[in-house]
């Protein structure tokens, strides 16, 4: 699956929803780096197991509980938009 398609695609929506940039900035920065664990995985294809996998390897990377938190909000957002789409 071609997810930088449809990452541009859901940027593209943000703006048309009128999100700041700063919000659409986030979301890029989250959605690049899930991407790129996605690609650096052979991933292509999204079940639970890998929302579970990116959560450990974004603890591992140190990062504070609240923060791996908002990053799967981001994450969530993006995935339920691309089951709309």
């Amino acid at each position: 699956m071609d997810f930088e398609k449809y990452v541009a695609l859901f940027l593209e929506y943000q703006k048309a929803m009128f999100h700041t940039e700063k919000t659409i900035q986030s979301y890029k920065e989250v959605l690049h780096g899930f991407v790129g664990f996605l690609q650096s995985n052979g991933i292509d294809v999204l079940c639970r197991n890998v929302f579970i996998d990116y959560q450990l390897f974004l603890g591992k990377k140190g990062l504070r509980s609240a923060s791996v938190a908002s990053y799967l909000r981001h994450i969530k957002a993006f995935v339920h938009w691309m089951g709309e789409n």
